[in-house]
């Protein structure tokens, strides 16, 4: 819990007051529109604590903090991951007694208890956020004024993107020569 409260409040919130922080994060496309609506959402709920707990640790916990949501909510949401960090911990304890077999097993057993909870976590996540986009799919996708920067910066990379491309048939042939020739001498 300490390491989510580094993340958040010392990286996400330090850093996310960047539009260029924001711009690559995506916090303004409808996937972490969505991710933001349920941890938002005041109280635990399931779908908040499939986030947090499903969700890998470092970038789910700056993305909290960019976006500004409740260290409090957040470390409550976080608090199920027992589920996972329980099993794992005995897994490692038991396979410092590998020479019994029943020691053994058990250590086998921790650890595919550990992968179950772990997957069960991640299929949360995935219902939680298209729950999210069955519900708020208006709003999601909408455009918001707080996010006007951030869409002209992508509609100017895009522009760019399109005006700087350069198709293989406009290479002048020596320099096409040097480069197919140079992939294949690796």
């Amino acid at each position: 819990l300490t390491a989510c409260i580094v993340q958040q409040k010392f990286i996400g919130q330090l850093f996310g007051g960047s539009l260029r922080v924001q711009k690559n994060v995506g916090v303004h496309k409808p996937f972490i529109r969505a991710i933001g609506i349920i941890l938002d959402k005041p109280g635990l709920s399931r779908d908040k604590c499939m986030i947090l707990c499903g969700g890998p640790d470092w970038p789910t916990s700056v993305l909290a903090g960019i976006m500004r949501i409740s260290l409090t909510q957040c470390l409550k949401g976080t608090c199920p991951v027992v589920a996972v960090v329980i099993p794992l911990c005995l897994t490692g304890s038991l396979m410092t007694r590998k020479n019994d077999a029943m020691y053994s097993k058990l250590s086998e057993v921790m650890l595919l208890l550990s992968g179950m909870v772990s997957v069960g976590f991640w299929v949360g996540m995935a219902w939680a956020v298209q729950d999210a986009f069955d519900n708020h799919y208006g709003e999601l996708t909408a455009p918001k004024r707080e996010f006007l920067e951030l869409d002209w910066l992508d509609y100017r990379t895009d522009i760019i993107g399109k005006r700087a491309t350069v198709a293989w048939a406009d290479v002048p042939a020596l320099l096409r020569y040097v480069y197919v020739g140079g992939a294949f001498s690796l």
